[in-house]
Formats: C-alpha cells, sequence, structure tokens
C-alpha cells in the first residue's frame, strides 16, 4: 500500500504547488502583488516582475501552475493503474518535477545574485518542488501496485483530488483578496493635505512628454531600489503607448539608510547635475538598464555610466562635492525631493506613483494598475485631447 500512500502525498502537495503559483500568476495578471514587503531582502514583487520572472514572453508563474495541474492529473490518473503504466506515470511524473526542481534552483539563484532579492512564495514553490521530486523517487522504488497483491483502483484518490483542488482554489481567492487589500492599505498613508498640484510635478529638465499635456505621471523612485528596477521597463511601455500624450515626470525618493543603497543618494545627485546638462533622462535610463544592476551599487560605476552619456567625470565630481559650509545645490534639490515623499506625502516606499491630471484631484496609483487607469475615464479622454 506504500504507492498509494506516496501517490496520495503527490497529489496533496501538487494541491499546495496549485496554490502557489495561482498566488504568482493572479499577481502577474491580476494587478496586484503578492504580500511581501517592499524594499526589504524579501521582495516577491521585485522577483516576479523581474526578466527572470518569463520565459519566451510566457510568466514563469504561470508555467509552475500548468506544471503542478499536470503532476496532480497524472497522480489522480495513478489511482486506478497498476505495474507497468503505473511506473510510466510515475517516470512522467519524477521528469517533470526533477525538470522542475531544476529550474526553481535556477531561479533561486538569479534572484539571489543578479536581483538581490528573495522571493518567499517562489522559495515555497521550489521546496514544494523538491518534495514531490523525492515523493516520485520513492514511488519508483516501490515498484506500483500489482494486480494480486493491491485493490488496482484507489478510491480515496478521487475524494482527495477533489477537496485537494477546492482548498487550492479557494486558497488563491482568499489570497487575491488578502493582496488587494495589502496594495489597498499601502497607499492608505498617503496624503495630499496641503500639498498644491504645481509643487508634486518636477521641473521641466526632470520631465518628459508634452509640456502642456492634460495628464501627468509622477514616480518617486530609488535607482537601487529592486522593484523600481523592475517596474522602469513597464513605466517605459506605458509612456510609449501614450506618447507625448502623456507626461512623465521622475522625482527622487533614496534610501540611502538602507543595505545594498548606499549610492543612491549619490546617484540622486548626479541625475541632477545630467539634468542641468540636458541628459537627465540618458543617465536615468542608463542607470535602470537591467545590464547596469551591479554597476550602479559602486561609486566608479555611476561615474563610468555618467561618462557614457556624455558627461566628463571630472566635472561631475566636482559638481557633487560639498563646499566649505557642507552644502551642495545638488544635494539640495535631492534632500527637497525627499522631504516631498517622506514628510509631506507620506509615501511608504517606493516606487510609487502619483497620478495627476487636468480638473481631478491627484492620486496614488500601483503600478501594476497605471495602464489600466489611463484608459478608463475621466484619463481616457484627456490623453486622447491630450
Amino acid at each position: 500500500m506504500r504507492a498509494h500512500l506516496y501517490n496520495r502525498i503527490a497529489l496533496a502537495l501538487s494541491a499546495v504547488g496549485i496554490y502557489i503559483a495561482g498566488v504568482l500568476t493572479v499577481s502577474h495578471f491580476g494587478g496586484v502583488q503578492v504580500p511581501c514587503a517592499a524594499n526589504s531582502t524579501v521582495n516577491c514583487a521585485a522577483v516576479v516582475n523581474s526578466p527572470a520572472g518569463q520565459l519566451f514572453g510566457i510568466p514563469v508563474a504561470l508555467l509552475g501552475l500548468i506544471a503542478y495541474a499536470a503532476i496532480a492529473g497524472f497522480a489522480f490518473m495513478r489511482g486506478s493503474l497498476i505495474q507497468l503504466k503505473w511506473r510510466q506515470s510515475a517516470n512522467i511524473g519524477f521528469l517533470l518535477t526533477g525538470v522542475g526542481m531544476l529550474f526553481s534552483l535556477y531561479l533561486q539563484t538569479v534572484s539571489i545574485v543578479q536581483i538581490r532579492q528573495l522571493c518567499g512564495w517562489c522559495l515555497s514553490s521550489a521546496i514544494t518542488m523538491f518534495v514531490l521530486f523525492v515523493v516520485h523517487g520513492l514511488m519508483l522504488q516501490t515498484g506500483g501496485p500489482s494486480e494480486e497483491a493491491e485493490t488496482p483502483t484507489d478510491t480515496k484518490i478521487t475524494t482527495l483530488a477533489a477537496a485537494a483542488l477546492i482548498l487550492a482554489i479557494s486558497g488563491i481567492g482568499i489570497t487575491r483578496m488578502q493582496m488587494k487589500n495589502a496594495a489597498a492599505e499601502f497607499y492608505a498613508g498617503i496624503s495630499f493635505q496641503g500639498v498644491e498640484i504645481e509643487e508634486i510635478i518636477p521641473q521641466a529638465s526632470r520631465t518628459k512628454g508634452n509640456a502642456d499635456a492634460k495628464v501627468t505621471l509622477v514616480e518617486f523612485a530609488d535607482i537601487n531600489c529592486p522593484a523600481c528596477r523592475t517596474t522602469a521597463v513597464q513605466v517605459k511601455k506605458v509612456y510609449d503607448k501614450f506618447g507625448g500624450r502623456l507626461r512623465l515626470g521622475f522625482r527622487h525618493f533614496p534610501l540611502f539608510d538602507k543595505e545594498g543603497h548606499e549610492t543612491s543618494a549619490p546617484g540622486a545627485m548626479m541625475l541632477e547635475y545630467a539634468a542641468d546638462q540636458g541628459k537627465y533622462f540618458d543617465l536615468l535610463d542608463k542607470f535602470f538598464a537591467e545590464q547596469n544592476t551591479q554597476r550602479v551599487t559602486t561609486e566608479s560605476g555611476l561615474y563610468g555610466m555618467a561618462e557614457e552619456v556624455g558627461l566628463k567625470p571630472e566635472e561631475v565630481r566636482k559638481a557633487l562635492s560639498l563646499d566649505d559650509n557642507d552644502q551642495n545645490v545638488y544635494l539640495d534639490r535631492v534632500l527637497a525631493d525627499f522631504s516631498m515623499a517622506m514628510e509631506r506625502l507620506k509615501l511608504p516606499g517606493t516606487p510609487a506613483f502619483i497620478l495627476i491630471a487636468e480638473g481631478q484631484a491627484p492620486r496614488a496609483v500601483p503600478f501594476t494598475d497605471i495602464e489600466a487607469t489611463l484608459t478608463r475615464e475621466p484619463y481616457a479622454s484627456l490623453l486622447k485631447g491630450g
């Protein structure tokens, strides 16, 4: 009876995998973030939305969901198989879980080495796939049930399959609601009281698009924030979709007190210097480029990228140095942005997006909901005529 026991365990674990992969899939397609704290060692949004989170343009979470569903399907069918067909089915499951385990190991390595973040949900999926791999190995060692020794049909597997599927789907639905509530709570503390719209929109050198656009999207971000870096591609796509009809502005929210953000403030100052030279977005795009993830963490990397956009390192260094009174105009600009984000708007973290439209009160919008919001009224009409 051990063969049937291992098969039931495999089915139960598959349901756990369906729940985990389902949550990550909902996060990707449903416009909600998985419930992890941003700007910490564990940052699920940064991993899920990174380039490593897709394979040939398909979200890895969706591929994982399909894989777990397939493993569960084979476990269900295996309940009525014996001997050779059982072993064939178990071999397929062993192969699926082996590939899944190796790919999960690759994703964890990428998350740690390249993105420098962990996704608790992804790690849980990797552990689940590993245990499934072990269970299928044990299953193969049993050789499968024989017609003479054991009942050919595992009658308990149908009940277990139904219960596991119901629990997994229910869990995904409940977690989705929790994610939406968490997103609402993330922005609940933001306050526009006492802040004029003109104060939120940055100077022209830090905006792109039509200066007279009726809709402006202002991003508060940190060049070392993994979530900011992974959303940069999406923000560019949204801007390109609406062209000059949407004005895009960028403001600094350097989290300099966090480990791994040591170059955030110097980088922000350098961007302010680049703004005076008309190269603000050239340098910003360079900072946020995926291949520069490590370079942006070092001073030499910052100066190297500045030179690549046409700035002279010796002039940049001189411009960023403090005077005899420990003052610097570029530092003052960065601190003004930081004060706006932290003290006046009370933004909870990065990235944070503020949507400003003609005749409308400013509103904070999660990055996953930006494009959908812009296609709805009143923004859709304003963008047509902007």
